[in-house]
Formats: structure tokens, C-alpha cells, sequence
């Protein structure tokens, strides 16, 4: 009997033990990383530091970035915000979500998963500080996954953006907010968006004190109309070179607060454990090509090349010139956070040094389809979503294929030798292989696609038309 009541306590002692050691251990390991997303609405890679821009718009980005994995061609696959966030969020194209437009029939198709649902699931906190109208509306679906979603609405009684200001404080906020849960974060910064109103210190910074713009004030209170603005014919030069570094402000305005951000981490002691990633959903057109302070309609680098940059514990820095999409985002970190993500994504992992970039990747966009709204847009012939334009990209070599109403044209760039696309070479024979791959690419997106009904778009509440159209996105 003595000997079964030894036994007895010996297995209990042995099972304590063990349950104090498996404690031990789940205490001593690594606690899971947190991710911040940072997304800079219309923001061109070429008006950054890093990516060589002689003027001084981004020293605390450019500073995160030397320490950091920086993409140098990272390429958006849809030239406007929507779309491009649909993709960037699902690691899907956008054709593939339902999203293609901006319309209020745009919406994330149910049943797709997003990146904060997946970490949602995951034990993630999920906390989001959104400017962007469409985005922020309920019905569009990028609310899905999010337990915290603030928005200019919810925030503010004033009509238009909140200021890159306000999104640093609130994503800062939220962080403290989450306590020592694991988090994911993202901050959508719109102060590069037209109509440019940087903050005067950072016009200061630029040697630009006192600069004004007629555009941007006739844009803001609706004398110039976005249409009449977008492919004018007659710009007055003066004009557009002050719009330009009202632009160039904006973006140091930016910056300022970014860094802002990246400062709070460190003093929370939460970015040696936190996986950040700065973007830009899509460029902006400052003249290229007669489009003027607008996106949406063309596909060439100054809208769809975008700043991206990741930074992950312990990863060391690198440049990586391969072209990869916004698509990559969602699997890349389904890898480096361990989610169960869904298969036959658009996406793969983006590549953190030289040696594992794929120089052979072709990846794709398609612009908007033709809206009545701009029927004086030099770029749009052929109504319907089978009439946009789309585009295929390599690292040297890219093509545009344009609907006409009788026929198609074909544009095509060496970039290696020609980076600013203005020698296009046509239907030269170095690009049939790349033309063939963007026409299965079309098709494959056209079987995707899924069908619409008419009647089934959302109602939009007045308050967000009045933000809309303080952005261009409504006449």
C-alpha cells in the first residue's frame, strides 16, 4: 500500500515537473512578431530618396530603408487605389476579388480572405487608421478582419483627409490599445493624393516657403473640374512645376510622420520583434504624357512602379532589382508569420536577397475601364472591362496592349535602355514572347472574373460622396 501511494505521488510530481517545464519553455520562446503596414496613397517610387531622387522629400524613409530589404521595381498591378488594395490584401489579382473599378458595385467578392481575417484567425490583434473614402466604407469589404477601424468619419467632424499627423497618433494609439498581444496594424496615409496641402514647414524644409498653386486651389474648390485638369492641352508650365513641388511637399510631409511612426515602435520597444513594410498602392502622373495630377488611366512606371521596403527581424539589408507585384505582400507573410493561407495565390514570396530574385518573373496590371465621367480621356476607346488597357513587365522589357473600336494597339519599351519609356518599339518581334503571355494572362483573368448583376452595387451614404468627390474620385 505505502508503495502505490509512492508510486502515486512520484507520477504526480513527474507530471508537475513536466507541466512546469512545457510552461518554462512556452515562456522562454520568442514571442510571435507583430507586423505594421504602411501604405502612402499615390506615391511614385521616383519621388523617394532611396529610389534616387536628388531632392530631400524622404530622409526617414530613406534612413528605415538602408537597413532594410528595398524593392527597387515593385510594381502595382492596377494604377488606381481599389483594385490595388484588393490585391494587396489578398495576394489575389484584382480581377480574381471582383474589384476593377471604382464603383460602388466594386466590392471584395465574399468568401475571399484577407490578410486580417488570416491573422485575425491567427490570434492576431487587428487594428487599421484609414484616410482613402473607399476604403473605408463598410460595404467594400476591407473593414473584414479588423477588430479596430477608424476612419476620417469616425474621427473628425471636418470634411476631406485626416492628416498624416492624425494617422500616426491614431496607428500609435491602437498599438498601445493592443497591449502585449501580437499585432497587426495598418496605417493609410492619403496626404499625397490630389490636392496636394502639405503643412508650410515642410514647404519650409524644401525651400519652397510661401508656394502656392492655382491647380490645387481651383481643383479644391471645384473652379478647375478633375476632367478639364487631368488631359488639358493647355497647362501653364509655371503652374504645373509649383503643383509638382506642392506634390514634393506632401511627400516630406509624409515622411516626417512615417518616421513619426517607426519612432514610436522603437520607443514601445516593439520593433525588434515587428515585421514592417512600407508601400504605396499606386504613383501619381505630374504631366508625363499630358495626364496631369491624376492615375487611374495609364500604365506606365510613373503610375505603377511604387516604394516598397521590408523590414524583418534579424534580415540583413539588400536591394533587390527583379520586378515582384503587390501581390507578393500576402504570401510573403503567410510564410514568415506561419498562417495557414489560402493556396493558388497570384502572389509569391517576395524574394529578401539578391540570389533568390526571380530575373525571369513577368508580372501584370490592367487600368481602369472606360467611365463616362472622362470620355474626353485620351487612353480610353472601348467601353466595358474588355476595353481597358493592361500590361505585361519583365525587368527589361514591358508591353501595353490598348483596345481601339476597330482594332488593338500595341506598345512596347525596352527599359533597360530606355527606363522613361519614350522610344516604343511597337510589335517588334524581341517582345512576341512577352505579348503572348499578357493575352493569357487576360484570358485567365476573364475566366476568373466573376459575373455581375445589375442592382447590386452599394448605397453610398452622402457623407462619404462628399469625401469622394473632394478627391477627384466623383464630378
Amino acid at each position: 500500500m505505502r508503495l502505490a501511494r509512492l508510486v502515486t505521488t512520484t507520477i504526480a510530481v513527474l507530471v508537475i515537473a513536466a507541466g512546469l517545464y512545457l510552461v518554462a519553455s512556452r515562456d522562454t520562446r520568442a514571442p510571435r512578431p507583430s507586423l505594421l503596414l504602411v501604405v502612402m496613397d499615390t506615391l511614385r517610387a521616383d519621388r523617394l530618396g532611396l529610389y534616387g531622387y536628388a531632392r530631400p522629400t524622404s530622409p526617414r524613409i530613406d534612413e528605415f530603408a538602408s537597413s532594410a530589404v528595398v524593392y527597387e521595381a515593385a510594381i502595382s498591378p492596377a494604377p488606381f487605389t481599389m483594385p490595388a488594395m484588393a490585391a494587396l490584401m489578398t495576394g489575389l489579382y484584382p480581377d480574381r476579388v471582383g474589384v476593377v473599378n471604382h464603383t460602388k458595385a466594386d466590392r471584395l467578392r465574399p468568401g475571399t480572405t484577407t490578410l486580417a481575417e488570416l491573422l485575425s484567425t491567427s490570434g492576431y490583434r487587428t487594428g487599421a487608421v484609414v484616410t482613402n473614402p473607399w476604403l473605408g466604407m463598410p460595404a467594400m469589404g476591407h473593414r473584414r478582419g479588423f477588430q479596430e477601424f477608424r476612419t476620417r468619419r469616425m474621427l473628425s467632424k471636418k470634411r476631406g483627409r485626416l492628416s498624416a499627423e492624425s494617422v500616426t497618433d491614431q496607428a500609435l494609439d491602437i498599438i498601445d490599445g493592443f497591449g502585449n498581444r501580437p499585432f497587426f496594424v495598418w496605417a493609410h496615409y492619403m496626404d499625397t493624393h490630389m490636392p496636394y496641402e502639405p503643412d508650410p514647414e515642410y514647404l519650409d524644409a524644401l525651400g519652397d516657403a510661401g508656394l502656392e498653386s492655382n491647380i490645387v486651389q481651383g481643383f479644391k474648390n471645384g473652379r478647375i473640374k478633375p476632367r478639364d485638369l487631368y488631359f488639358s492641352e493647355d497647362v501653364d508650365a509655371d503652374e504645373v512645376e509649383a503643383t509638382k513641388r506642392l506634390y514634393d511637399a506632401a511627400v516630406r510631409e509624409v515622411d516626417d510622420h512615417v518616421g513619426r511612426l517607426l519612432d514610436g515602435l522603437r520607443e514601445r520597444g516593439l520593433d525588434e520583434n515587428t515585421i514592417v513594410i512600407l508601400a504605396s498602392d499606386h504613383g501619381e502622373s505630374l504631366g508625363e504624357r499630358g495626364l496631369y495630377f491624376a492615375h487611374d488611366f495609364t500604365l506606365y512606371e510613373e503610375l505603377l512602379r511604387v516604394p516598397l521596403v521590408l523590414k524583418v527581424p534579424d534580415t540583413a539589408p539588400a536591394r533587390i532589382g527583379a520586378p515582384v507585384s503587390l501581390v507578393d505582400i500576402l504570401p510573403t507573410l503567410c510564410g514568415l508569420l506561419d498562417m495557414d493561407c489560402p493556396g493558388d495565390l497570384s502572389g509569391k514570396a517576395l524574394p529578401t536577397t539578391p540570389a533568390a530574385a526571380d530575373s525571369a518573373r513577368v508580372v501584370f496590371a490592367a487600368a481602369a475601364p472606360a467611365r463616362q465621367r472622362y470620355d474626353n480621356s485620351p487612353w480610353s476607346h472601348v467601353e466595358g472591362i474588355d476595353g481597358r488597357s493592361t500590361m505585361a513587365r519583365t525587368a527589361g522589357a514591358k508591353v501595353i496592349k490598348s483596345p481601339l473600336q476597330d482594332s488593338v494597339r500595341w506598345e512596347a519599351y525596352d527599359l533597360t535602355e530606355d527606363p522613361e519609356e519614350l522610344a516604343d518599339l511597337g510589335t517588334g518581334e524581341d517582345f512576341a514572347g512577352l505579348r503572348s503571355r499578357l493575352l493569357d494572362w487576360e484570358e485567365s483573368m476573364r475566366s476568373w472574373r466573376p459575373r455581375r448583376r445589375a442592382g447590386t452595387g452599394v448605397a453610398i451614404e452622402a457623407e462619404d460622396l462628399e469625401d469622394l468627390r473632394s478627391f477627384g474620385y466623383l464630378h
